[in-house]
């Protein structure tokens, strides 16, 4: 299942420039509305990479290894990708499977939506952090990003403007101090509100709902 904006290039170079692209099987679809079909699919995708962060394979059980990605060179010209990475965020993490070789990419704050942190800030905003749907995933999209020595610093909402988590090497996430102004607002690099994905969590519900999103199955 992909989601695919109209207006720009979406967030990864997918099938023409996709925002999300979900493996859905087929009792996936049955029984199941428009918004339905997409909220199942988040949620799948979202219990993947919990077990992929916990260093098993979703498919086999077999191990996994986790690697943060960090594009040198980002650059997101407006309503488009980077030339040099493919994708819209500049850093990503990614976890392969040493048995049956399962490969999936992803955006390292997908791995936090339960940490204490984070569950709390989409509470406040009015998400459901236990079981992330389209709009709690385009929510942690537009949260700015800050690559450190340490892995990727996150700036979560919150009324004092102080709380932040970090992603490191291997998946983990522990709360963190902002670095500074950088990660406060649009840095670098960082994936600002204003992009493919975040700019639009507040005003769909579901993709469906949306004029510039489309979703369809392949």
């Amino acid at each position: 299942m992909y989601t695919r904006c109209t207006a720009c290039e979406g967030a990864i170079d997918a099938d023409g420039g996709a925002i999300t692209t979900h493996s859905v099987p087929p009792a996936g679809i049955a029984d199941r509305s428009l918004s339905g079909v997409v909220r199942a699919a988040c949620v799948n995708y979202v219990a993947e990479i919990d077990l992929l962060c916990a260093g098993v394979c979703p498919v086999c059980a077999g191990r996994v290894d986790p690697e943060l990605r960090v594009c040198a060179e980002h650059s997101v010209p407006d309503g488009g990708l980077c030339s040099s990475c493919g994708t819209e965020p500049r850093v990503s993490a990614a976890a392969t499977c040493r048995n049956c070789r399962f490969h999936r990419v992803f955006v390292p704050v997908f791995a936090a939506h339960d940490h204490p942190v984070v569950a709390g800030a989409l509470t406040d905003r009015g998400y459901d952090a236990a079981a992330p749907g389209f709009r709690e995933l385009c929510e942690l999209l537009g949260w700015p990003a800050e690559p450190t020595a340490e892995g990727v610093v996150y700036a979560v909402p919150s009324p004092d403007d102080d709380r932040a988590v970090r992603v490191d090497a291997t998946l983990s996430v522990s709360e963190a101090a902002r670095t500074g102004e950088r990660v406060k607002g649009r840095t670098a690099g960082a994936s600002p509100p204003g992009t493919a994905m975040g700019r639009r969590a507040l005003a769909a519900s579901v993709p469906s709902s949306d004029p510039n999103i489309s979703v369809f199955c392949n």
